[in-house]
């Protein structure tokens, strides 16, 4: 008896299949039928036959997926053919009783077989879904039994894995959770320390050993006009760019040392400046810079400063104009009883008009004293800007010279201010002279008004193509007494300086350049709306 897989036909002995029966083999292994024959082998009768093994999932005697084919060989006494002719049903019969044992046999021997692979396939399906906790039972010691004890040992290591990575992925997820928990304090922190870099006035930023600036913030891009990456020799002036060196090469500290740096629209900007090293291990690692814009303190000092000397020079311009006008009264009395007396007469030639003149250009003088000494309070009502200027350009075009012109360009859309409408003309008037008086000739003054957008302010600008003011002139302009005219007391400005100041303004010169002409900028608040209802 011989068994076989499909597979394995060419196992079977040559003679048997390829030179004896090969249609009854195919007949057999095709049509899966039991095909059988006679043969005289070596002087003695043979009976061959072909069974074919099919699966266990079908019945023995229906058709099913063929695993194998049963090769029986059967040699019978001598002599049996010579009666088969004569009992071939009994032949038949144990032909068929043979066939029937081998069908059987295959059936069990194929159910012994398949079943542990069967049962070895439902595993492994189980295993690639997942399932790691359904072993794998084959009691059998056989090749497929080795198999399926490796396989359990296989899956018992795989779900011990599992379960590490399991606890490991928890684990994991659990430091994710701390780390996220701890970025989001430390972007909390970074965004917190930034809008505090933003918000302070003074100027703060780093270097690094390199030199070049690291994180200014928006105070430090306005007033330095710093960028990220920009070198420190070409960006900073050269004595704050040697404070950082300084910082950076040997650790040393600059503490609110005032200088002076230049703005992006060169402006000359004073300012407190503090450098520290920034070290790490005892390495410096880079600098930090604050800078302390002092503009407002020193401007503060001024006035203050000012006002002192304005009080004081007060008490004595009164004092002083009270004396002065009296007498003057009196000599300008006599000359006018002169002037009726002597009128005419030889030797007279217009003296005492002289006398009177200078009388009343002395009073003038006295007067302007006596305003700068002791200013009156404003008397504040609604104003229309634009009308005022209007008004006073109308009165100075009836005296102006022909050659020069005063050009209007006025924002019709600003608010109304609450001013004293006098002492605002006295104002204007003294601007737009001084402009025109400072040209030589023909020349032009632009007057403009306008608004500042969220300041809550409105301004005027007087602007001339004079002379122009060199840096000493511009720097005292508003001091008492100073004047580069050959006439005049030199209070004109220092008058409109005080008459702002009253009015909770301030007046300042925007710009100026020698030969190219001058701009003043007075600025006022707007009226405060009474709210409706």
């Amino acid at each position: 008896m011989r068994i076989a897989n499909p597979e394995e036909i060419d196992f079977f002995p040559a003679p048997l299949i390829h030179e004896t029966n090969p249609a009854l083999y195919k007949k057999a292994l095709v049509e899966k039928e039991n095909p059988y024959w006679q043969e005289r082998v070596e002087g003695s009768d043979t009976v061959y036959q072909f069974i074919p093994v099919l699966d266990i999932d079908k019945a023995p005697f229906e058709e099913g997926r063929l695993l194998g084919l049963f090769f029986i060989t059967y040699r019978p006494p001598e002599g049996v053919f010579a009666w088969t002719e004569l009992a071939s049903g009994e032949g038949y019969i144990a032909i068929g009783v043979a066939a029937l044992f081998a069908l059987i046999c295959s059936y069990f021997f194929a159910k012994g077989i398949t079943r542990p692979i069967k049962t070895l396939t439902s595993s492994v399906t189980a295993f690639a879904d997942g399932r790691l906790d359904e072993p794998v039972v084959v009691k059998s010691r056989d090749e497929i039994g080795i198999l399926a004890g490796t396989f359990n040992e296989m899956r018992q290591r795989l779900q011990t894995n599992l379960k590490q990575l399991r606890e490991r992925a928890k684990t994991i997820e659990s430091q994710k959770e701390e780390l996220d928990e701890q970025f989001k304090s430390l972007q909390i922190l970074q965004n917190y320390t930034e809008n505090v870099l933003a918000s302070v006035d003074s100027a703060i930023f780093s270097v690094d050993p390199s030199g070049e600036v690291r994180s200014p913030n928006r105070a430090a891009q306005s007033l330095l006009g710093l960028e990220e990456g920009n070198q420190i020799d070409d960006s900073l002036s050269e004595t704050l760019a040697e404070r950082l060196r300084t910082a950076l090469d040997i650790g040393e500290t600059t503490l609110s040392e005032e200088m002076n740096v230049e703005s992006p629209s060169k402006e000359v900007v004073p300012v407190a400046v503090s450098v520290t090293p920034l070290k790490e291990g005892g390495t410096i690692i880079g600098a930090v810079a604050v800078l302390t814009d002092l503009s407002v303190i020193k401007n503060l000092e001024a006035t203050v400063s000012r006002q002192e000397r304005l009080a004081a020079l007060g008490q004595l311009t009164a004092g002083v104009a009270h004396e002065v006008r009296n007498p003057l009264s009196i000599i300008k009395a006599c000359a006018e009883i002169l002037q009726q007396n002597f009128q005419g007469q030889p030797g007279e030639n217009g003296l005492c008009n002289d006398i009177i003149e200078e009388a009343d250009r002395l009073s003038r003088v006295v007067t302007e004293f006596l305003t700068f000494a002791r200013p009156s309070e404003p008397d504040r009502a609604p104003l229309d800007l634009n009308e005022t200027l209007n008004r006073t350009i109308d009165r100075i075009e009836v005296s102006n010279p022909e050659d020069v012109i005063i050009e209007r360009d006025f924002d019709p859309t600003i608010p109304e201010v609450e001013a004293d409408s006098d002492q605002l003309e006295q104002v204007l008037l003294n601007l737009i002279r001084n402009g025109i008086e400072a040209m030589d000739g023909a020349g032009k003054v632009v007057v403009r008004s306008g608004a500042e957008k969220g300041d809550g302010s409105v301004w005027i600008e007087v602007m001339d193509n004079g002379a122009g003011m060199d840096d000493e002139t511009r720097r005292r302009v508003f001091d008492p007494f100073f004047t580069s005219k050959a006439e005049g007391t030199g209070l004109g400005l220092s008058i409109c300086h005080r008459i702002l100041e009253s009015h909770g303004g301030r007046i300042e010169v925007r710009d100026s350049k020698p030969g190219v002409g001058t701009t003043f900028r007075m600025t006022l608040p707007v009226r405060e709306r009474e709210p409706v209802g």
